[in-house]
């Protein structure tokens, strides 16, 4: 039995040497685990911007841009808009006889009203 608390003793000597140890592994290991959960935020957040842009860009990649198009004169909103929607139609059909058959979503400007020819 003596031989038994002999080591027993040699060993708790050592135990909060090694208690220290753990202490200072694991105030080196929490920063890591903090930052791998960090970047995995901001992947997910990266992954959801590229998600959106895909989407976006697959939406747009319908899109036409017709240039020196002439614009309504009239003032009401509404008749402008009918106005552009024809107009493209007729330069999609008759110009370019492209022959859309599907009506599309519709005419946007991409310049402010009044400044004459835009696309």
């Amino acid at each position: 039995m003596r031989f038994f608390f002999k080591k027993c003793d040699d060993s708790m000597s050592i135990l909060p040497k090694l208690t220290e140890m753990i202490k200072n592994m694991q105030m080196q290991i929490d920063p890591l685990i903090n930052a791998n959960i960090r970047e995995t935020n901001n992947t997910n957040v990266d992954m959801d911007i590229i998600s959106n842009e895909v989407q976006d860009r697959i939406i747009r990649s319908k899109n036409v841009i017709v240039y020196n198009v002439p614009e309504p004169v009239s003032a009401d909103r509404n008749i402008r808009i009918q106005q552009d929607g024809d107009t493209v139609s007729t330069i999609l059909n008759d110009d370019l006889k492209v022959n859309v058959y599907h009506e599309f979503s519709r005419a946007i400007r991409l310049d402010r009203r009044g400044d004459g020819l835009s696309p």
